[in-house]
């Protein structure tokens, strides 16, 4: 008896500590980050298929930036992460990302970090509305290969689609070769938006020719 009633303990313990994950085909009208926060990888990914693009329109202002689960070799990548966007060592905490128009079809932007209290405007990026490398459909893309710096050396790239008016799902890409590209690094981007600050110091534009 002592026998069932452990099983049953250890089974009600798992019920009660699993977290619960949102229906991926529910209506995200009310979903905040907690709700990606909760989900792997390749639910992410599956996610990530069936949102629609963003308007420049409404890429405009500062939003929050959150990363998402990093997916297989989590334990390498989170190390990768963790110095990228949340080391003292490095630029600081990633706080999100700024964006501006200057036409419909075009924009450009910055990421904010905080560092000894101090938040600064930094890796610069031009955006546009692309075709996606992992399923060529309409994106929010953010390219970073178009400046000198850190960001642009590594070939970074971000993908952005929306889950509702203050929510997008992120996909960063970076590397040297196209398998490494095709590595996803999941964020989240979220609102209430805030004021554009633009990038604190501004950067040599590349002019090398880059392909994803």
């Amino acid at each position: 008896m002592k026998k069932y009633l452990m099983i049953l303990f250890v089974v009600l313990m798992l019920v009660g500590c699993a977290k619960t994950e949102p229906v991926l085909n529910a209506d995200m009208k009310d979903w905040t980050v907690k709700d990606l926060l909760i989900l792997k990888q390749n639910q992410l990914m599956e996610l990530f298929a069936k949102l629609p693009c963003p308007t420049m329109r409404e890429m405009q202002g500062e939003f929050r930036g959150d990363i998402l689960d990093t997916g297989r070799f989590w334990f390498i990548k989170d190390i990768c992460a963790h110095f990228a966007l949340n080391s003292y060592f490095s630029r600081g905490k990633w706080l999100g990302k700024g964006f501006a128009k200057t036409t419909e079809s075009e924009g450009y932007g910055y990421n904010s970090y905080l560092k000894f209290g101090k938040i600064n405007h930094i890796y610069p990026m031009k955006t546009k509305i692309a075709k996606s490398v992992f399923d060529g459909k309409d994106e929010f893309e953010l390219d970073y290969t178009v400046y000198k710096s850190t960001a642009g050396f590594v070939n970074m790239v971000d993908e952005v689609r929306k889950v509702n008016d203050n929510l997008y799902l992120g996909i960063g890409t970076w590397g040297y070769c196209k398998a490494q590209r095709r590595i996803p690094w999941f964020f989240a981007l979220s609102g209430p938006r805030s004021n554009y600050a633009g990038v604190d110091k501004q950067h040599q534009e590349s002019n090398r020719k880059f392909t994803r």
